[in-house]
């Protein structure tokens, strides 16, 4: 029971270090900018139209909090190992008793801590501006949204996992090309099965089959048109993609872990 707490208490203070250094990144608020651009085009264009223009407003938001998230994710993630690594911090917080999934789960955490925050406050404001612009929010607020709102978090949370996996053998720009790659073909596994399908020769087709069944299938998180249009959402995919979410997350901050240990100084 001492060793969890201990382990716990040196997570957490690795967490709240890395926090804080994020917060102080000027990454965050260009995204928040960005975000607040894209809230903005929305909020415009719902003004355009006289049918339904919360409807519209909840596609430019739901975007918005994908693309907020995962760039916050990959950004902010992909120089987060690499950076201790070339100041030589790392190696001073590893000369003392805290293994490297400790190490990497506490700065992960510190990342997802972040996002949270950055995820809360624009989920918030996207909520007001939609109750602002809707004439039935009764219609509007319902589950299919709330799944919609909560599962871009959880999206966003297996790109930083990524992000900070390709960071441990690789420079942050390199992590970020590869990270924002995994995620446009994440976020289309089904059209990459579709090209499996009319590939002729049938081991390129399983090769492409394969590598469609191992990337994190990020459709999962997107609800589309069953956010926009209201359309009911079942609890049990909900909790199965936060699942399938949380499992992707786990084990590749293992591998991550993995390949620090394996790092030389």
């Amino acid at each position: 029971m001492t060793a969890i707490r201990s382990g716990v208490r040196v997570i957490g203070s690795i967490g709240w270090v890395t926090f804080r250094e994020i917060l102080r990144d000027k990454i965050l608020y260009n995204i928040l900018v960005c975000s607040a651009l894209l809230f903005g085009v929305g909020f415009l264009a719902s003004k355009l139209t006289f049918v339904q223009p919360e409807r519209i407003m909840i596609d430019f938001g739901i975007t918005a909090l994908v693309l907020s998230c995962a760039m916050i994710g990959v950004l902010a993630g992909a120089g987060l190992v690499l950076r201790e690594f070339e100041r030589r911090t790392v190696w001073v917080a590893l000369s003392r008793p805290i293994s490297r999934f400790q190490f990497v789960l506490g700065k992960f955490l510190g990342l997802a801590a972040i996002m949270s925050v950055h995820w809360f406050l624009l989920s918030l404001v996207l909520s007001l501006m939609i109750w602002g612009t809707a004439g039935d929010t009764v219609n509007v607020f319902n589950t299919s949204f709330a799944w919609a709102v909560v599962l871009t978090f959880f999206q966003g949370l297996i790109m930083a996992s990524f992000a900070v996996f390709f960071s441990t053998f690789s420079t942050t720009s390199l992590a970020v090309v590869m990270s924002l790659g995994l995620f446009l073909v994440g976020t289309n596994v089904s059209q990459v099965k579709l090209v499996a399908d009319r590939i002729q020769l049938p081991w390129v087709a399983n090769l492409v089959r394969a590598f469609a069944a191992v990337i994190p299938n990020l459709e999962y998180f997107s609800l589309g048109t069953q956010a926009t249009y209201g359309l009911s959402v079942p609890w049990g995919y909900g909790f199965g993609s936060v699942g399938y979410g949380l499992l992707y997350v786990g084990f590749v901050l293992g591998m991550a872990g993995l390949l620090i240990e394996r790092r030389e100084a």
